[in-house]
């Protein structure tokens, strides 16, 4: 269990990527600037949150991989529905809130394969516990051009391309609270 300290809490409140108010998140939006691109170059995309999930599935987008845990603001939730039927996989892991579990670590190292194998294939991973952590991973390990989305609360919506810059600074933060790699 690798759990976050207090010295880097306010830090991880500032968002990773491009911060878009939520009055400006729009379907065309999103597939100009992700889903577009994202398909015809083949790239994985990521949804980090309930709220971030049910917003793309209502606009007709699906992540390669999403990531819920049934909360949203401190309150349970239904999970977003809109799964590819037979083409969606469901896993489950625990990873307490504040932290990033060794088991969550494996469970998105499987889910980038299941990916990588059918990327016609979403994935779905439920998490019990707290999901949003999760994020530094995803941007961290996953290929480079991997689009990561999720939420600001109160703000907007979060855009993050896993490319040099986005990774190294992931990695550092990851390093600092004792996380190398996936495995």
């Amino acid at each position: 269990m690798y759990r976050v300290p207090e010295s880097l809490r306010n830090k991880l409140k500032a968002p990773i990527g491009e911060l878009i108010p939520d009055i400006l998140v729009t379907k065309d939006l999103l597939s100009s600037r992700v889903f577009s691109s994202a398909i015809k170059e083949k790239r994985i995309t990521v949804s980090i949150g309930d709220r971030t999930t049910e917003r793309l599935i209502e606009f007709g987008f699906s992540a390669n991989l999403e990531i819920i845990d049934g909360i949203e603001r401190r309150m349970p939730r239904p999970s977003p529905v809109g799964f590819k039927g037979e083409r969606q996989r469901e896993l489950r892991v625990e990873n307490p809130a504040g932290s990033i579990s060794r088991n969550a670590l494996l469970a998105l190292d499987k889910c980038l394969k299941l990916v990588e194998e059918d990327m016609s294939q979403s994935v779905r991973l439920v998490v019990d516990g707290e999901e949003d952590l999760l994020t530094l991973p995803v941007v961290a390990f996953f290929p480079d051009k991997t689009t990561a989305l999720y939420g600001q609360p109160n703000e907007g919506l979060v855009i993050v391309e896993a490319n040099r810059v986005s990774r190294s600074y992931c990695r550092k933060i990851l390093s600092e609270i004792g996380i190398k790699s996936l495995e």
